[in-house]
């Protein structure tokens, strides 16, 4: 498949899929107690724009292994990069929330469920996957070369 096809299918495909799973799983409405949809973005609209870099960063960086790697391990290369596309973008949350309490790490990710409109749960039930997806991918291609 062509590269034009690949992102033109991926453009077209990610908004459907988003709405679906949001559908799937909703977001929560706000609570009279929580900080408003404005606010939170305030707060929270760099980090998601950092975690979206370190998102693509992930599904990229197992690339230039595939000249170096034996075929073997190439399915486990895509792996590696999906479980990345998940596993960095977090990491990255964690360590620049954390230090500020339990309540930030949570806020940002109320502010993530309100921001794609799709609850933590569901949110929860595919990255959960995919970041064991990466770690077990680590193992086979480390076991293996």
């Amino acid at each position: 498949m062509s590269t034009a096809i690949t992102i033109f299918l991926s453009a077209t495909l990610t908004p459907i899929i988003m709405v679906f799973w949001g559908r799937l799983s909703p977001a929560r409405e706000l609570s009279e107690w929580e900080p408003s949809f404005e606010e939170l973005t305030k707060r929270n609209r760099l980090l998601n724009g950092i975690a979206c870099v370190f998102c693509l960063a992930g599904i990229f960086a197992p690339l230039p292994l595939f000249n170096y790697l034996p075929e073997e391990v190439h399915g486990w290369l895509v792996g590696l990069g999906f479980g990345l596309m998940i596993i960095l973008p977090v990491l990255f949350i964690s360590l620049a929330t954390l230090p500020r309490g339990i309540s930030r790490f949570y806020e940002f990710w109320r502010f993530y469920e309100l921001h794609y409109k799709i609850g933590l749960k569901g949110i929860m039930a595919v990255y959960i996957p995919l970041m064991a997806l990466g770690l077990v991918s680590v193992y086979e291609i480390t076991k293996n070369i």
